[in-house]
């Protein structure tokens, strides 16, 4: 009788062991940084452009005619550019690039490369970082704002204040699901896509 209780015990730490595994990779796992790259695969060499243009789409999806408007006024009308968009959540649906499907028909344009971002760490990831100084156009994809605002004090917002200050562009589009559409708890950033979510304007830097 005395070896019920111990054998019970035993049994409940063996049960408890093998549940112990399972308890830890149910936590969902983070998303690296992804990168996919449309065009050529080499970046675009030029001493000079015409920018800063900046393109506010409230529409929550690329806008051609305003997008094609603001690509001419960087590169002044002749020769091409690399265009980096930043999205801080994967498509819902459909294409994986939905953005640079868009961009990629215009005039102009000699690269578009999509990065998704989904935490503060991948704020400092170096290949984005690279990517966007290279880049003459960033275009920020949407969701959830406070994605976006998390970014603040990486090194994705230095590599992205470069770029406008060597004459070339930032855009950003408006979208955002309406449950998102909230304060932060990090000072708001830029943001906004096409099949990335729903559809509340609102205005980036």
């Amino acid at each position: 009788m005395p070896r019920k209780p111990l054998r019970l015990a035993t049994c409940l730490a063996a049960s408890l062991a093998l549940l112990a595994p399972a308890l830890i990779t149910a936590e969902p796992a983070h998303a690296a940084a992804k990168r996919v790259r449309l065009g050529n695969s080499a970046d675009v060499s030029r001493g000079s452009w015409s920018g800063p243009a900046y393109t506010m789409n409230g529409s929550g999806a690329v806008v051609p005619a305003t997008m094609g408007k603001a690509i001419d006024a960087i590169r002044g009308g002749t020769g091409t550019l690399d265009v980096v968009v930043l999205a801080g959540s994967a498509p819902t649906s459909g294409s994986a690039t939905p953005e640079c499907d868009a961009v990629m028909p215009l005039a102009g344009v000699n690269s578009c490369t999509t990065w998704t971002l989904t935490s503060r760490a991948d704020g400092n990831n170096s290949a984005a970082n690279t990517d966007i100084r290279n880049a003459e156009f960033v275009y920020f994809a949407g969701g959830d704002q406070c994605d976006y605002a998390d970014w603040k004090g990486t090194s994705l917002q230095s590599s992205v204040k470069s770029v406008v200050a060597r004459a070339a562009a930032q855009a950003a589009a408006a979208r955002v699901t309406t449950s998102t559409a909230r304060s932060c708890t990090t000072p708001a950033a830029a943001a906004s896509p096409p099949t990335r979510r729903s559809t509340t304007p609102t205005i980036r830097r």
